[in-house]
Protein backbone atom coordinates (compact mmCIF):
# COMPACT_ATOMS: atom_id res chain seq x y z
CA UNK A 1 0.00 0.00 0.00
CA UNK A 2 1.29 3.33 -1.08
CA UNK A 3 4.61 1.87 -2.77
CA UNK A 4 5.26 4.70 -4.82
CA UNK A 5 7.44 6.03 -2.69
CA UNK A 6 9.43 3.28 -1.87
CA UNK A 7 9.92 1.82 -5.28
CA UNK A 8 11.34 5.63 -6.32
CA UNK A 9 13.17 4.72 -3.33
CA UNK A 10 14.39 1.28 -4.11
CA UNK A 11 15.11 2.64 -8.11
CA UNK A 12 17.22 5.15 -6.99
CA UNK A 13 19.86 2.42 -5.10
CA UNK A 14 19.52 -0.04 -8.25
CA UNK A 15 18.80 1.85 -11.25
CA UNK A 16 19.82 5.23 -10.72
CA UNK A 17 19.79 6.55 -13.94
CA UNK A 18 16.56 4.12 -14.69
CA UNK A 19 18.21 3.48 -17.82
CA UNK A 20 17.55 -0.90 -16.64
CA UNK A 21 13.59 0.32 -16.39
CA UNK A 22 13.45 2.93 -19.52
CA UNK A 23 15.65 -0.33 -21.62
CA UNK A 24 12.66 -3.39 -20.37
CA UNK A 25 15.39 -5.06 -18.25
CA UNK A 26 14.17 -3.93 -14.65
CA UNK A 27 10.24 -3.81 -13.96
CA UNK A 28 8.15 -2.88 -10.93
CA UNK A 29 5.51 -3.62 -9.06
CA UNK A 30 3.15 -5.20 -6.01
CA UNK A 31 2.91 -8.78 -4.76
CA UNK A 32 0.14 -9.32 -6.92
CA UNK A 33 2.04 -8.22 -10.05
CA UNK A 34 5.34 -10.33 -9.06
CA UNK A 35 3.26 -13.27 -8.07
CA UNK A 36 1.37 -13.28 -11.62
CA UNK A 37 5.04 -12.58 -13.53
CA UNK A 38 6.17 -15.22 -11.86
CA UNK A 39 3.33 -17.80 -12.46
CA UNK A 40 2.59 -16.43 -15.79
CA UNK A 41 5.10 -14.61 -17.60
CA UNK A 42 2.44 -11.66 -17.73
CA UNK A 43 3.64 -8.32 -16.42
CA UNK A 44 0.47 -6.49 -14.96
CA UNK A 45 -1.10 -5.57 -12.10
CA UNK A 46 -5.53 -5.47 -10.70
CA UNK A 47 -6.57 -2.25 -10.48
CA UNK A 48 -7.95 -2.03 -7.24
CA UNK A 49 -4.11 -2.92 -6.02
CA UNK A 50 -2.79 -0.28 -8.69
CA UNK A 51 -4.88 2.16 -7.02
CA UNK A 52 -3.33 1.90 -4.09
CA UNK A 53 0.08 2.58 -5.40
CA UNK A 54 -0.10 6.41 -5.54
CA UNK A 55 0.95 6.52 -9.45
CA UNK A 56 -2.91 5.94 -10.55
CA UNK A 57 -5.44 8.76 -12.35
CA UNK A 58 -8.36 7.52 -10.31
CA UNK A 59 -10.95 9.18 -12.45
CA UNK A 60 -9.12 7.33 -15.93
CA UNK A 61 -8.38 4.01 -14.16
CA UNK A 62 -4.29 4.28 -15.73
CA UNK A 63 -1.64 5.45 -14.74
CA UNK A 64 -0.99 9.35 -14.04
CA UNK A 65 2.17 10.08 -16.20
CA UNK A 66 2.88 13.09 -14.35
CA UNK A 67 3.11 11.62 -10.64
CA UNK A 68 5.14 9.16 -12.12
CA UNK A 69 7.53 11.54 -13.85
CA UNK A 70 7.37 13.68 -10.44
CA UNK A 71 8.07 10.06 -8.37
CA UNK A 72 11.02 8.99 -10.96
CA UNK A 73 9.14 6.08 -11.58
CA UNK A 74 9.24 4.96 -15.31
CA UNK A 75 6.15 4.18 -16.78
CA UNK A 76 7.71 1.40 -19.18
CA UNK A 77 8.78 -0.06 -15.80
CA UNK A 78 5.04 0.04 -14.33
CA UNK A 79 2.73 -2.61 -15.59
CA UNK A 80 -0.50 -3.02 -17.45
CA UNK A 81 -3.84 -1.93 -15.22
CA UNK A 82 -6.15 -4.83 -16.13
CA UNK A 83 -9.46 -5.45 -14.30
CA UNK A 84 -9.77 -7.26 -11.03
CA UNK A 85 -11.53 -10.81 -13.40
CA UNK A 86 -9.18 -9.99 -15.94
CA UNK A 87 -8.48 -13.87 -16.59
CA UNK A 88 -4.69 -14.49 -16.85
CA UNK A 89 -2.32 -16.41 -19.64
CA UNK A 90 -1.79 -20.65 -18.74
CA UNK A 91 0.44 -20.70 -15.60
CA UNK A 92 3.84 -21.67 -16.65
CA UNK A 93 5.85 -22.29 -13.40
CA UNK A 94 3.63 -25.01 -11.36
CA UNK A 95 3.76 -27.97 -13.57
CA UNK A 96 1.97 -29.74 -11.18
CA UNK A 97 -0.70 -28.31 -12.11
CA UNK A 98 -3.52 -29.57 -14.88
CA UNK A 99 -2.50 -27.27 -18.28
CA UNK A 100 -4.66 -24.42 -19.26
CA UNK A 101 -4.81 -23.63 -15.63
CA UNK A 102 -5.70 -19.54 -15.36
CA UNK A 103 -6.00 -17.48 -12.74
CA UNK A 104 -9.67 -15.54 -13.02
CA UNK A 105 -9.50 -12.99 -10.37
CA UNK A 106 -7.01 -10.91 -8.36
CA UNK A 107 -7.84 -8.24 -5.23
CA UNK A 108 -5.95 -7.31 -2.89
CA UNK A 109 -7.17 -8.43 1.01
CA UNK A 110 -8.95 -5.76 2.42
CA UNK A 111 -11.12 -5.18 -0.85
CA UNK A 112 -11.10 -8.89 -1.22
CA UNK A 113 -13.16 -8.79 2.63
CA UNK A 114 -15.16 -5.82 1.32
CA UNK A 115 -16.62 -8.28 -1.38
CA UNK A 116 -16.38 -11.46 0.59
CA UNK A 117 -19.10 -9.81 3.40
CA UNK A 118 -21.21 -9.26 0.60
CA UNK A 119 -20.69 -5.29 -0.18
CA UNK A 120 -21.96 -4.54 -3.55
CA UNK A 121 -23.60 -1.28 -3.18
CA UNK A 122 -23.05 2.30 -1.85
CA UNK A 123 -22.67 2.65 1.60
CA UNK A 124 -22.33 -0.98 2.67
CA UNK A 125 -19.18 -1.22 4.77
CA UNK A 126 -16.56 -3.38 6.50
CA UNK A 127 -14.34 -3.84 8.66
CA UNK A 128 -11.74 -6.16 9.40
CA UNK A 129 -9.19 -6.56 12.59
CA UNK A 130 -5.59 -7.84 12.24
CA UNK A 131 -2.43 -6.24 13.33
CA UNK A 132 -3.73 -2.96 12.26
CA UNK A 133 -7.36 -2.68 11.19
CA UNK A 134 -9.03 -1.53 8.20
CA UNK A 135 -13.10 0.17 7.64
CA UNK A 136 -13.88 0.29 3.86
CA UNK A 137 -17.17 1.43 2.34
CA UNK A 138 -18.18 1.48 -1.43
CA UNK A 139 -19.06 4.80 -2.36
CA UNK A 140 -20.13 4.50 -6.09
CA UNK A 141 -18.96 4.13 -10.00
CA UNK A 142 -17.59 7.21 -9.94
CA UNK A 143 -14.81 9.12 -7.78
CA UNK A 144 -16.28 11.23 -4.81
CA UNK A 145 -14.33 13.78 -2.62
CA UNK A 146 -13.55 11.90 1.17
CA UNK A 147 -13.32 13.69 4.17
CA UNK A 148 -12.22 13.20 7.47
CA UNK A 149 -9.01 12.25 6.16
CA UNK A 150 -9.91 9.07 4.16
CA UNK A 151 -8.82 7.52 1.71
CA UNK A 152 -9.93 7.25 -1.56
CA UNK A 153 -9.53 4.14 -3.78
CA UNK A 154 -10.86 1.60 -6.38
CA UNK A 155 -12.44 -1.14 -4.69
CA UNK A 156 -12.52 -3.22 -7.89
CA UNK A 157 -13.07 -3.28 -11.72
CA UNK A 158 -15.49 -6.00 -13.17
CA UNK A 159 -16.07 -3.89 -16.10
CA UNK A 160 -16.12 -0.90 -14.62
CA UNK A 161 -14.60 0.48 -11.12
CA UNK A 162 -16.29 0.05 -8.22
CA UNK A 163 -14.66 3.30 -5.75
CA UNK A 164 -14.52 3.45 -1.98
CA UNK A 165 -13.59 5.23 0.72
CA UNK A 166 -11.27 3.30 3.32
CA UNK A 167 -9.84 4.70 7.16
CA UNK A 168 -6.91 2.65 8.78
CA UNK A 169 -6.10 2.10 12.08
CA UNK A 170 -2.61 1.32 12.41
CA UNK A 171 -1.85 -0.48 15.58
CA UNK A 172 -4.95 -3.12 16.64
CA UNK A 173 -3.95 -6.88 17.22
CA UNK A 174 -0.45 -5.63 17.00
CA UNK A 175 -1.30 -3.86 20.50
CA UNK A 176 -1.52 -6.92 21.82
CA UNK A 177 1.82 -8.00 21.21
CA UNK A 178 3.24 -4.54 22.47
CA UNK A 179 1.00 -4.44 25.52
CA UNK A 180 2.57 -7.58 27.54
CA UNK A 181 6.20 -6.56 26.39
CA UNK A 182 5.26 -3.12 28.22
CA UNK A 183 4.25 -5.12 31.44
CA UNK A 184 6.64 -8.57 31.29
CA UNK A 185 3.72 -10.85 30.58
CA UNK A 186 2.20 -12.60 27.99
CA UNK A 187 -1.35 -12.44 26.05
CA UNK A 188 -2.95 -14.76 28.10
CA UNK A 189 -1.50 -13.19 31.57
CA UNK A 190 -2.43 -9.30 30.10
CA UNK A 191 -6.04 -11.34 29.58
CA UNK A 192 -5.54 -12.63 33.31
CA UNK A 193 -5.22 -9.04 34.28
CA UNK A 194 -7.57 -7.04 33.11
CA UNK A 195 -9.99 -9.76 34.17
CA UNK A 196 -8.63 -9.03 37.75
CA UNK A 197 -8.31 -5.37 37.56
CA UNK A 198 -10.33 -3.60 39.89
CA UNK A 199 -13.31 -1.41 38.53
CA UNK A 200 -12.13 1.62 39.93
CA UNK A 201 -8.97 1.31 37.93
CA UNK A 202 -10.80 2.58 35.18
CA UNK A 203 -10.89 6.00 36.61
CA UNK A 204 -7.03 5.85 37.09
CA UNK A 205 -4.21 7.08 34.38
CA UNK A 206 -4.11 5.79 30.45
CA UNK A 207 -1.47 5.01 28.75
CA UNK A 208 -0.74 6.42 25.01
CA UNK A 209 1.68 4.92 22.83
CA UNK A 210 3.19 7.72 21.35
CA UNK A 211 6.04 6.09 19.44
CA UNK A 212 5.13 3.37 16.55
CA UNK A 213 6.77 0.12 15.00
CA UNK A 214 8.95 1.22 11.66
CA UNK A 215 9.55 -1.18 9.09
CA UNK A 216 12.07 -2.11 6.48
CA UNK A 217 11.18 -2.46 3.09
CA UNK A 218 12.79 -5.35 1.02
CA UNK A 219 13.91 -6.36 -2.52
CA UNK A 220 14.44 -9.24 -4.57
CA UNK A 221 15.06 -10.58 -7.85
CA UNK A 222 13.71 -13.09 -9.92
CA UNK A 223 13.81 -14.53 -13.82
CA UNK A 224 14.95 -12.77 -16.11
CA UNK A 225 14.05 -9.64 -15.27
CA UNK A 226 14.76 -7.96 -12.58
CA UNK A 227 11.93 -7.54 -9.81
CA UNK A 228 11.65 -4.95 -7.08
CA UNK A 229 8.85 -5.81 -4.43
CA UNK A 230 7.52 -2.86 -2.60
CA UNK A 231 5.44 -4.33 0.42
CA UNK A 232 6.85 -7.13 1.57
CA UNK A 233 7.75 -5.46 4.72
CA UNK A 234 10.13 -6.73 7.92
CA UNK A 235 10.18 -5.73 11.85
CA UNK A 236 13.50 -4.64 12.78
CA UNK A 237 13.99 -4.96 17.12
CA UNK A 238 12.08 -2.31 18.53
CA UNK A 239 14.05 -0.62 21.15
CA UNK A 240 10.89 0.23 23.39
CA UNK A 241 8.34 2.54 23.41
CA UNK A 242 7.68 5.65 25.20
CA UNK A 243 4.94 5.78 27.70
CA UNK A 244 2.95 9.21 28.79
CA UNK A 245 0.41 8.85 31.44
CA UNK A 246 -2.72 11.00 31.19
CA UNK A 247 -5.70 11.49 33.71
CA UNK A 248 -8.53 9.91 32.36
CA UNK A 249 -11.73 12.32 31.34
Amino acid sequence: MFSALKLGWLLDQVDPDRAGCRSGRMAVGTVDAWLLFSLTGEHRIEMGNASRTQLLNLERAEWDAGLAERLGIPEQALPEVVASDQVSGPLKALSSLARETRIYAVLGDSHAALYANGAREPGRAKATYGTGSSVIALSGTAPAPGNGGLVQTIAWSTGSPEYAHEGTILSTGSRLIWLPELFGTDPYGLSRLAVSAPPELGRGPRARLLRTRCSLLGSSGHGHRQWLRAGNQTRPRWPGPRVDLLPMS
